[in-house]
Formats: structure tokens, C-alpha cells, sequence
């Protein structure tokens, strides 16, 4: 049975550790309203499959950090990405949502109970968060996020994951690759793709970061490299969340990234059928983030 996958979109990285004394402070509230951002369908990626229609307001985000307007983080920080041998691994402070410094102990979006020991070394401290791609709508250029890990094949994610329209309002798409490459899985060390995604939106000097949760919208992730990925859309308004500098109207977006969260390893498990995920999908308004165990 296939499972689902979600993802839809957050932001670019730093690799190398923050300073401690670095901190967001947050502007104004993100408010996670249907408004904001929010998933309207699903489809397989088999030519012909059908979109699953969400009503209104049924798949919001889980979470948000509020509006930020730093610039000693974003946007020169956010945007620096390390060429290493082991780089974009989601591992402890080494880019910008895994920052202990800048999002609590534990990274953004993440709890205790959710690091991972991703570098193999028995120690649970990694929030696990990997740099996709960044699309800047004022250049049309697209940025895509390549993985690194010693002793693999590097693993660039393609271009045109995300795709957005519209200037303070409008639709986006998320466009996975069909199937689960079996070069990022064994970079990853996983069997399955990712379990949560975060997108940035950037607008002015204002950013805002907001997250979804598999586990919130009722699907698992799809196990791996033979389960087919699907496609989200949905639709975006920034309007009353980036403000211009004089805080009082909207701000044009300019660029949006999308962060998507490295799991564990995981045994295959049977799923519900995309129909009934829709149905189950009703009751999802309001929900906030819950953790994976």
C-alpha cells in the first residue's frame, strides 16, 4: 500500500555553529490561520491520478515561529551553505534550524524526544533538519540543497521542488522526486522520506517559519525506494504576516525555502487508503504540533 508523504516548504542554511549569544526574537505573531498557508490537494504522480480535494482550512500548519526581522542571521547567515565532506546532515548545529543557540536546546520544531543520532555515535542530539531548495521569486532562480556524507555518492535535490505564485498571496506546489532516490537514502542512513517540513517565506525584512507534521495530517511517510511520493498544493497569504518596514503594509514576498526533516528508520506499515486520509483530514483544523517517539 502506498503511504504519503508531506511536504510542503521552509528555508536555507548555515553549516558551522552559531554563536551562543545569537538569538531570534520574534516581531509579531506567524498565526497559523488557513489564510496563511494551507495544503488543497493531493495527487499521486502517475499520469493520470486524480487529486484529493481538501476542504478549506483542514490541513494548516502545525506550528510557527512567529515574524523575524534579524539581520546578523538572515538573510547573509541563513543563506551560507557549506561545501564539506559531511554537510546538510540535519546534525547538531550545523545549520540553521538544527541551532541550538537560535531555537532553544533542541532545534526548531523539535523536542527532546524527537534527536536523533544521526552520526552514528550513540548520542541523541540531532534535530535533523536538511536544506531542499530555495526559490527566489524576484530572479526565477531556484537554489537546490545537496546532502554530503564521507564515503558516499553527494545528493543534489532537483530543481523545481517548490514552486510558488503570486506576490502577497497565491498557490504553491511541492513536487517530489517520484520515488525515494536510493542515493539520499543511503546517504541518510533511513528508509523512508521525510517526516516533517518547514518553509521559510521572506518578504521585506520579515521572515516567518512554519511546519507541518506528517503525523498531524494522519500520513505516514513513504517507505522506501519503490513507494510512489505525492504531490501537495495548496494555496499561501502573507499579507497580514510580512509588513514592509513601516510595519504597516504587506511585503511583497521575495523568496521562499523549504527544510524537510531527516527520520528515523522505520518498518513498513500498512496505511490508509488516500480517500479516507481525506475524510480523516476534516477534524485536522487546530491541531498543534505532536511529536514523533
Amino acid at each position: 500500500m502506498n503511504k504519503l508523504v508531506l511536504t510542503s516548504l521552509a528555508m536555507a542554511a548555515v553549516v558551522g555553529s552559531f554563536n551562543a549569544q545569537a538569538t531570534l526574537t520574534s516581531i509579531r505573531n506567524c498565526e497559523v490561520t488557513p489564510a496563511a498557508i494551507q495544503i488543497t490537494s493531493i495527487q499521486k504522480q502517475s499520469a493520470g491520478s486524480t487529486p484529493i480535494l481538501l476542504p478549506s482550512g483542514t490541513a494548516v500548519p502545525s506550528d510557527c515561529l512567529g515574524v523575524y526581522n534579524d539581520k546578523t542571521v538572515y538573510p547573509s547567515g541563513v543563506y551560507s551553505f557549506g561545501s564539506g565532506a559531511n554537510s546538510n546532515l540535519g546534525w547538531k548545529d550545523t545549520s540553521f534550524l538544527n541551532s541550538t543557540s537560535l531555537f532553544g536546546p533542541y532545534g526548531a520544531f523539535v523536542d527532546q524526544s524527537d534527536l536523533q543520532d544521526l552520526k552514528d555515535e550513540g548520542v541523541f542530539v540531532d534535530p535533523g533538519w536538511i536544506f531542499v531548495g530555495k526559490l527566489d521569486l524576484d530572479t526565477g532562480k531556484y537554489e537546490s540543497g545537496t546532502v554530503k556524507r564521507a564515503g558516499y555518492d553527494s545528493y543534489t535535490f532537483e530543481k523545481g521542488i517548490i514552486d510558488i505564485t503570486g506576490v502577497t498571496s497565491g498557490t504553491w506546489t511541492y513536487t517530489p522526486p517520484k520515488y525515494n532516490p536510493q542515493t539520499l537514502m543511503d546517504i541518510l542512513g533511513a528508509n523512508k522520506f521525510f517526516d516533517q517540513a518547514a518553509v521559510i517565506f521572506k518578504g521585506g525584512n520579515d521572515y516567518a517559519i512554519y511546519n507541518f507534521s506528517l503525523k498531524d495530517l494522519l500520513l505516514d511517510p513513504v517507505v522506501g525506494t519503490d513507494d510512489e511520493n505525492y504531490m501537495f498544493s495548496g494555496t499561501w497569504d502573507m499579507s497580514k504576516v510580512l509588513k514592509t518596514p513601516n510595519g504597516k503594509n504587506p511585503a511583497g514576498l521575495s523568496h521562499v525555502s523549504l527544510w524537510l526533516r531527516d527520520p528515523s528508520f522505520v518498518t513498513q506499515v500498512q496505511v490508509p487508503e488516500p480517500a479516507t486520509v481525506a475524510i480523516l483530514g476534516l477534524g485536522l483544523l487546530g491541531l498543534r504540533l505532536r511529536r514523533k517517539h
